[in-house]
């Protein structure tokens, strides 16, 4: 606990001039697998008095990898949150990882409750407008000016939102010798020619309704941003094999047809994009099995175990879109 009130005190002592950290409200939460998170509350004189302010430590993991999602998520959340869409406020990070310390980031604590949860609780109607709710946010941040990113990108560049990710895909199935995948690559690669209408967006690249939480006025706020510029339909593919690896398939279907009222037109290869945003989910969680990175110690048995019905259905998903039986037992 010495270690969290150091990090929480070196950002703060910089912020605020008077403030006071409430250790007993320095709260551990339940978070997915990489790195760790905890809530706390200090109290700032203002006034004469003291005004309580709710903030989130996010911890990430101690390696290369640890430090780039620090910096992706603070990206997120501060352009984002300066163009208006729902995301939680960022207050600073750190990444130097001094005093054995891993590199941090410290951001608004939204008070409310996950999306899924109250999802569950709701009758029938009121999970029709939240499924809708979940599809228009989505649909939202992928019609944002990506000029907000301040990424550079040109009409003549657009095969690139695919070869990027291919290239990514081939390193990490080199560098961790994932033979058994290699004929899923290949099968990307022989038809990216048949993608039409390739556009640049802004992902977040892991949307799902455990990534949104509604706040105390029923509001949605978007949390854990990995985020870069591709074509909107891998975001949307990735969400819905998600949910579909989950066993979901229902909501993942009300999804997509919410997604494409609003779009308004039909969305062209999305299979195509099913297998690349599932090829790409299946080699980050396997290299967070081969190399500990984006884990948190001890987890790793748990994570394998916790896998393996969600990857023996994405092998399913190549299966049946590419019509050769794909295996890759973990």
């Amino acid at each position: 606990m010495e270690a969290i009130k150091r990090m929480i005190k070196k950002m703060l002592d910089t912020m605020y001039p008077n403030y006071e950290l409430q250790e007993n409200t320095i709260t551990p939460l339940k978070s997915g697998w990489a790195g760790s998170v905890y809530s706390f509350t200090i109290a700032v004189d203002k006034n004469n008095d003291k005004e309580k302010k709710d903030y989130i430590l996010k911890i990430y993991s101690g390696t290369k990898s640890g430090v780039e999602s620090v910096e992706k998520e603070c990206q997120a959340l501060i352009f984002l949150g300066k163009s208006g869409y729902p995301v939680p406020e960022y207050l600073g990070h750190d990444l130097s990882m001094s005093e054995g310390n891993n590199a941090f980031l410290v951001m608004e604590r939204i008070n409310g409750r996950m999306f899924w949860d109250v999802y569950a609780e709701v009758d029938s109607d009121q999970k029709k407008d939240m499924v809708k709710t979940f599809s228009r946010l989505l649909y939202e941040l992928h019609k944002k000016d990506i000029g907000i990113a301040k990424m550079e990108y040109t009409e003549t560049a657009s095969m690139s939102l695919i070869d990027n990710e291919l290239a990514e895909i081939k390193a990490l199935l080199d560098h961790n010798q994932i033979e058994q995948l290699y004929p899923v690559y290949f099968w990307l690669q022989t038809n990216k020619q048949t993608v039409e209408d390739l556009s640049p967006a802004i992902l977040h690249r892991d949307y799902h309704p455990w990534n949104v939480i509604l706040n105390e006025n029923q509001q949605p706020v978007v949390i854990d941003w990995v985020w870069g510029i591709g074509d909107y339909r891998f975001d949307l593919a990735w969400t819905l094999g998600l949910m579909e690896r989950g066993g979901f398939d229902s909501f993942a279907a009300e999804a997509l047809a919410a997604y494409t009222q609003l779009l308004g037109k039909e969305i062209k290869n999305l299979d195509y994009f099913k297998v690349l945003s599932t090829l790409r989910w299946l080699l980050n969680v396997s290299v967070s099995l081969i190399s500990g990175d984006n884990l948190r110690e001890g987890e790793g048995q748990a994570f394998r175990d916790f896998l393996q019905t969600p990857v023996s259905r994405a092998c399913e998903t190549f299966t049946q879109i590419m019509n050769t039986e794909i295996l890759y037992p973990l």
